[in-house]
């Protein structure tokens, strides 16, 4: 999704994002059977990049990154989903 409108939604990570200086935003939003081709064609819209941010802990089942770094809140609850994503992190960062 490449809608402003959803990417500069105050407090969200798109919008955080954008705000940090980011050239290029998208939202990919895909049911878990859609999410792998999902990927493939949202990063395929940065080729040529220079690097590329990916964003969510469901990604990291389908890329190998060069580098996971996991953020996660002290004392704070993690998804199920988080701890695949945090066995396949290079570096791990409680704030």
């Amino acid at each position: 999704m490449s809608d402003e409108n959803i990417i500069e939604e105050k407090d969200k990570d798109t919008q955080r994002f954008k705000a940090s200086g980011a050239k290029k935003v998208l939202w990919l939003k895909a049911k878990p059977e859609g999410l792998k081709q999902g990927l493939k064609k949202a990063i395929a819209k940065f080729k040529g990049a220079k690097g590329l941010i990916i964003e969510g802990n469901s990604a990291l089942r389908y890329i190998e990154p060069d580098l996971a770094i996991f953020l996660k809140r002290k004392n704070s609850l993690l998804k199920d989903s988080a701890w695949p994503a945090i066995k396949k992190a290079d570096l791990v960062l409680t704030l």
